[in-house]
């Protein structure tokens, strides 16, 4: 049975229990763990050098956002196929040129029993969740994916 005790305000991305408590969302503690990118200084010295040659600053960190912003539009499109083959069994015409990937991956969830799409799971005590993108079960053998 999939808990219903936590639950993701989407808008926010917060979780909530049904007491109205709210978690820190595992997002949140692994980017604790990491110091930020620190944007201005590396644009910066990035800036008119090696591939940067002739680019400013500002057309550096441009590019990045527009590298970044294509590179998140990619794997959402990957996350979104593969969910909707593993629901519907069939792959969009406009996902075509995804095909080999999603089948070779979703080739490996045949062997459990049941596969959940978008679960939060969360932990009592230290008020963490965070929804992965899928759990795999087998009374042999359970697994979480979360497709970074």
């Amino acid at each position: 049975m999939i808990q219903t005790f936590v639950k993701m305000d989407p808008g926010p991305h917060k979780y909530y229990d049904t007491n109205g408590k709210e978690y820190t969302s595992v997002s949140k503690v692994l980017d604790s763990l990491e110091d930020p990118f620190d944007v201005e200084t590396i644009s910066r010295n990035c800036a008119g050098k090696g591939k940067y040659v002739g680019m400013s600053q500002d057309q550096v960190k441009e590019l990045w956002r527009l590298n970044s912003e294509e590179a998140c539009n990619h794997g959402t499109r990957i996350h979104e196929s593969m969910e909707r083959y593993t629901k519907e069994f069939k792959i969009s015409e406009s996902d075509n040129d995804l095909a080999p990937v999603i089948k070779e991956v979703c080739q490996d969830y045949i062997e459990y029993k049941k596969t959940y799409d978008e679960i939060c799971l969360y932990h009592p005590d230290y008020f963490v969740a965070g929804t992965a993108d899928k759990l795999l079960v087998t009374k042999a053998k359970a697994g979480i994916i979360d497709i970074a």
